[in-house]
């Protein structure tokens, strides 16, 4: 599992939502698990997991939700993206692709520029 974090995601809460998971990290071990932040306003949470190869979309919801759903509410209202995913579909599906490259937000980019000109 993967705890990669930005912008102050409170350790404790990545690391609820990581445990939560476990369970699922032990019944499949080659899956990769992510959880990222922006902003104070978005949690993506992504599982890149072989065992997705040939379940629908819906059928990969139902083996992680139940595992997110006993997270206590302040967490779980949090998460603004869960991202299931083979490791075939990953490179190419956009939301990955923003979850591994982000486009910076209108502040970010002012910091960025400010950054550059030294």
């Amino acid at each position: 599992m993967n705890g990669k974090y930005q912008n102050g995601l409170a350790e404790s809460h990545r690391n609820a939502i990581l445990d939560v998971l476990s369970p699922y990290q032990v019944a499949h071990p080659y899956a990769q698990i992510d959880v990222r932040r922006r902003h104070g306003v978005f949690t993506g949470i992504r599982v890149i997991d072989p065992d997705f190869r040939g379940i629908f979309w819906t059928d990969r919801d139902e083996k992680i939700w139940p595992l997110l759903q006993q997270l206590p509410s302040e967490i779980f209202g949090d998460i603004s993206m869960v991202l299931l995913l083979t490791p075939e579909e990953a490179p190419t599906f956009g939301a990955n692709i923003e979850f591994e490259n982000p486009l910076p937000w209108p502040d970010e980019e002012a910091l960025l520029l400010a950054e550059a000109a030294g």
